[in-house]
């Protein structure tokens, strides 16, 4: 899902749900944990009363999302659902693989890894 299509599906849910385009608020959000959370390889986020569309999927590895509602494995796209996460969120990294918001590799040589944030569009309610 790229920025406009999330926020054109953002105001499409919240329109279903019975949400007023005043009671709501459309904004980015970067998610890349804390560097105690990146070291335990498992983010944590409270979503509550807040939805959470991930954007440019593409350019994630290594990595899983589990939500009350949702569910994205960035590196087999059979059981995924739509990018859209809400209630506790649960970013971890693969069993075996490097994930993308690591910028080392895990033996701590070699050449460094990209970093790369992970992208969302954030619905506040």
């Amino acid at each position: 899902m790229d920025r406009y299509t999330a926020i054109e599906y953002a105001k499409q849910r919240m329109r279903e749900l019975g949400i007023a385009e005043t009671q709501y608020h459309i904004k980015p959000e970067i998610v890349i944990g804390s560097q105690r959370e990146r070291f335990a390889r498992q983010i944590t986020i409270d979503a509550t009363n807040k939805y959470y569309y991930l954007i440019h999927y593409w350019l994630y590895s290594g990595l899983e999302i589990i939500s009350d509602t949702g569910y994205f494995n960035s590196d087999d796209f059979t059981n995924n659902t739509i990018q859209e996460f809400t209630g506790v969120i649960i970013i971890k990294q693969l069993p075996g693989k490097i994930w993308s918001l690591d910028n080392t590799l895990p033996d701590g040589g070699g050449v460094p890894t990209t970093q790369k944030p992970l992208n969302f569009i954030t619905v506040s309610y």
